[in-house]
């Protein structure tokens, strides 16, 4: 059964807005000055706005020891991340806000007394193979570090946006705490503020909590009052993908909307059309998607939500897979030809999709052709085993099951596809 979740007229939107911005001013007492030019909003609830419309996803890093303020922002439309970051800087002056260099879907919100914090452990800079829960890799990263960081909330907090589920591994080269934290986040299912730090001085020392916004919880589509959803467009992104039923016009909607924003300047929310048509598998977005199988969304080492277009087609399922198989016989972009490989591996899994491939490669008449298609199974398949993964709950897709079991203990995604 089909389930999402609305962002629009959402109990849920506003709870968790609540619950950001309560988080966020823990250690937070004053307020800033209320201009009196332009209404104000809460810092959560803009964010999720703002995340939204500009699809992107916010962390947040306050600091008890400080009086910085970040209960009210000015409701200021922007157009751009760029915009964004600018606007942010602005109304929080004591907040350093930068778009993440590894995870560009990520903008940190970092309380500026710890950006100056020669010893705040969320700043270092470490190597970490992980496997576990997601909710669990700040302690790892604070056991590796020597540090006092844990995943815990503060104690002034109810529990009740924990994320118990989300299993995850990988091995990273040296990169930034704070930046290993979003590292491997399902963001397709993820809030818009994905995780929040609070740091506190105890015993002499810092000590930093680290707590996961809670996946999603569904609900059924089309739960929005008709004249809503009929209201919404692809342009307007995830609401749409939440909210809509299948029908033939809203394929042919999706299919229209791929083709028009990868032609264009601006690929701004495409990634919500590519999902529609795999939620629903529909067979006739195969060659759109195929067309724009290497449209990269982030650079998450997760690959379904790095390549929106590859998580569309394993949905679709045989139809995807035959059609990318077809493909190899012309394809010459190593990249295409690597993410082609991985359609038919996720759905036929590793063993099956091998065998697929293989007794296809006769029917290849270029033998140069034969030989890179034959050569780069071997890189893909060498490659996943080893892959960065997210196990997640996902009512949506009944064959993960058969998927997590047949090509890896996790559902298979890696940074190089």
């Amino acid at each position: 059964m089909f389930k999402t979740i609305s962002y629009q007229n959402s109990v849920l939107k506003h709870v968790f807005a609540l619950l950001v911005t309560v988080v966020a001013c823990l250690a937070m007492v004053s307020s800033s000055a209320q201009s009196a030019t332009a209404p104000k909003i809460l810092l959560g609830e803009y964010l999720t706005k703002v995340g939204v419309k500009l699809d992107c996803y916010f962390t947040i890093e306050t600091d008890q020891r400080t009086r910085t303020s970040l209960i009210y922002v000015s409701d200021t439309d922007v157009e751009s991340v760029e915009s964004l970051i600018k606007v942010l800087k602005l109304q929080l002056p004591n907040v350093a806000v930068q778009q993440n260099k590894d995870i560009t879907c990520v903008i940190d919100l970092i309380d500026q007394s710890l950006v100056q914090q020669d010893d705040y452990t969320l700043a270092k800079d470490l190597k970490l193979s992980y496997r576990g829960m997601l909710s669990s890799l700040p302690k790892a990263i604070g056991k590796k570090l020597g540090g006092n960081l844990s995943e815990q909330y503060p104690t002034r907090i109810p529990i009740i946006f924990s994320d118990p589920d989300t299993k995850i591994a990988f091995d990273s080269t040296a990169r930034v705490a704070r930046n290993l934290l979003s590292l491997c986040i399902p963001f397709s299912q993820y809030p818009r503020v994905v995780w929040m730090a609070d740091t506190k001085m105890g015993d002499g020392f810092l000590k930093t909590s680290v707590f996961y916004s809670s996946i999603m919880v569904p609900r059924e589509p089309g739960t929005l009052n008709p004249v809503v959803t009929k209201n919404l467009d692809f342009s307007l992104g995830e609401p749409k993908f939440r909210n809509s039923l299948f029908s033939d016009q809203l394929v042919t909607d999706a299919i229209a909307f791929v083709n028009e924003r990868m032609t264009g300047k601006s690929q701004l929310n495409v990634r919500w059309a590519m999902f529609y048509l795999g939620k629903y598998k529909v067979g006739r977005g195969v060659p759109t998607l195929l067309k724009y199988i290497d449209y990269k969304y982030t650079t998450t080492p997760l690959v379904e939500e790095a390549y929106p277009a590859l998580r569309a087609l394993r949905q679709i399922g045989k139809p995807a897979s035959d059609a990318a198989l077809a493909a190899l016989t012309a394809e010459k972009d190593a990249k295409h030809l690597r993410l082609l490989l991985r359609v038919v591996m996720s759905v036929n899994g590793l063993e099956g999709g091998q065998k697929i491939v293989r007794a296809a490669l006769p029917n290849i008449n270029n033998v140069a052709q034969r030989q890179t298609v034959a050569a780069t199974l071997k890189t893909v398949v060498a490659q996943i085993p080893h892959d960065s993964t997210a196990t997640v709950p996902d009512e949506d897709d009944e064959e993960i099951a058969t998927l997590t079991t047949t090509v890896t203990p996790t559902k298979p995604i890696s940074s190089t596809p």
